[in-house]
């Protein structure tokens, strides 16, 4: 993990330190903690993970389905034709 915070930092992200990569990957919310992840905070861990950004949202390469709204899941696939714009949302299918 250090590795990951000295590489966000090399990109320009210094605030994407240790603690707060571990708290991410934990999905921990409360005052003090979070589980939300901003576009740039994504663009940022993908670039240095050197993985396409979509990978780090959708699970490719698990047949487990997606819930990618509350209540509404997909298979990874479809998720992930959806993210890029592929085709449209699939709201009428729920979890």
């Amino acid at each position: 993990m250090a590795e990951l915070a000295a590489e966000c930092a090399r990109l320009g992200a210094p605030h994407m330190t240790m603690s707060t990569i571990a708290n991410i990957e934990r999905g921990l919310t409360s005052k003090r903690r979070r589980r939300d992840v901003s576009v740039d905070e994504l663009m940022v861990l993908a670039a240095a993970l050197g993985v396409a950004p979509m990978l780090l949202v959708v699970p490719l390469g698990t047949g487990d389905p997606v819930e990618y709204v509350p209540g509404v899941a997909l298979s990874p696939a479809d998720a992930a034709r959806w993210f890029v714009g592929d085709v449209g949302p699939f709201l009428g299918e729920s979890a």
